[in-house]
């Protein structure tokens, strides 16, 4: 079984305004002087050359620039370093600080002229012609901090992201097909117009960025995603899209889950998907009955401490009962049939139609009465609960009285509750 190698990296360090190389992996004593990035990673190739040509192996390792964690780089370190890897591609620049750089297209194409006369350093290796931006396709930037920059237009492709900070960051246009968000923090970025085609962007938070424009769909996953105060303005994304669940909802973080279904409630009302915003409506309900239950459960069972809370999840949790939040008509459907059915006939049976009992109802004549009680209950029942009035047969004694007004007005507030979300369903249809 072949063991895998160690990888072939140039790793570089700031100290005192010079540059430092050193190659951990395969001359981990070997020391140069310090200076620019050029000319320790030159020395670092031909220390390399030099020890191979010694072993009498002809072939060299391909080796690539690393720079250790925590440095702090401008963008003309930025260009040399990049320069100086050959292109982009397996550059790794994790966990460094790039913070409010400017990395725009403007910017480097102004610094452009600046570069051109550099030996055997084509344009294209920082410069993208693919989006006239910064070029970091396939580089190496797990957990780099680009908080408060500008990388508008940036070449991403098939980077690796995972848990970069992004925070605030310009990158309107930007292309990062198949690259790996995994965890990155977006909030606050602009992030207009961007590719997001094959992106995997599990646990990405995008609390206040700008999503306008971003289509979803053609997204690798989407898993627990932060959408809390994001504006999608129009961005393509389904129900289908976040129904493993969302960041907030996973962390149990209820209002913010509230305020992020809010948000993809509004979107999917933007685009036209109406079912999708329904659903969402539903959630955003649930989200806010959840947060007012744990406000008066935090009270412990002193009720008279979270009233108010305990109120509004109380009305929440009628409200998802009898009607789902308005959304789902046939539940007061359910729910005349099961009042009419079955709950008043067996109330009028159980009070006044048992055998040795005074009847229930009262008739013309007492013959069609059905002293068992159970048939003449629904049928009264029915016609009470429809406030219809041609059944033969009359309440009997104040009881009986009580419960068919009451029926009555239940039925009536459940044909309202069926009418107000049918045309509610039928409203975003």
């Amino acid at each position: 079984m072949n063991e895998e190698k160690p990888p072939s990296v140039i790793l570089l360090r700031r100290g005192k305004g010079a540059w430092y190389a050193h190659l951990p992996h395969l001359l981990p004593h070997w020391q140069c002087e310090p200076g620019p990035i050029y000319f320790v990673v030159e020395s670092a190739r031909k220390a390399v050359e030099a020890t191979c040509r010694a072993a009498g192996d002809p072939q060299t390792p391909d080796l690539k620039v690393k720079v250790d964690k925590g440095t702090r780089l401008q963008r003309d370190d930025v260009l040399q370093l990049i320069a100086v890897n050959g292109g982009p591609d397996g550059l790794d620049l994790s966990e460094t600080d790039l913070r409010a750089i400017d990395l725009s297209s403007d910017a480097i194409y102004r610094a452009l002229p600046d570069w051109g006369s550099e030996p055997g350093t084509p344009w294209q290796k920082w410069y993208s012609s693919h989006t006239l931006g910064i070029n970091l396709q396939g580089a190496l930037l797990e957990r780099t901090d680009f908080s408060g920059g500008h990388v508008w237009r940036g070449d991403f492709r098939g980077a690796v992201l995972r848990g970069c900070i992004l925070r605030g960051v310009d990158a309107g246009h930007a292309d990062f097909e198949g690259a790996d968000l995994t965890k990155a923090d977006l909030a606050d970025a602009e992030l207009t117009r961007a590719n997001i085609r094959e992106v995997n962007l599990d646990g990405v938070v995008l609390r206040g960025a700008n999503c306008q424009g971003l289509n979803f769909l053609q997204v690798r996953s989407l898993r627990a995603v932060y959408f809390a105060l994001c504006r999608l303005n129009g961005a393509l994304i389904t129900r289908e899209c976040v129904a493993s669940g969302i960041g907030e909802e996973r962390d149990k973080d209820w209002q913010r889950a509230k305020e992020a279904y809010l948000v993809l409630k509004n979107n999917f009302n933007s685009i036209g998907r109406y079912d999708d915003a329904s659903w969402a409506y539903v959630k955003e309900q649930q989200m806010e009955k959840m947060a007012n239950y744990r406000e008066w459960r935090s009270h412990g069972w002193r009720l008279w401490r979270a009233r108010a809370s305990f109120g509004r999840w109380l009305w929440k949790w009628t409200c998802q009962l009898l009607a789902g939040y308005g959304e789902s008509p046939h539940m007061p459907l359910i729910w005349a049939a099961v009042l009419s059915i079955l709950v008043f006939p067996l109330l009028y049976w159980a009070t006044g139609a048992l055998p040795g009992h005074d009847p229930a109802f009262t008739s013309a004549a007492p013959s069609d009465i059905d002293w068992a009680g159970w048939g003449d209950s629904i049928i009264f029942s029915l016609t009470s609960f429809g406030t219809l009035a041609f059944n033969r047969l009359q309440p009997d004694g104040a009881l009986a009285n009580i419960l068919a007004a009451f029926e009555g007005f239940a039925g009536v507030l459940t044909f309202a509750l069926f009418v107000f979300t049918l045309g509610n369903r039928m409203r975003r249809s």
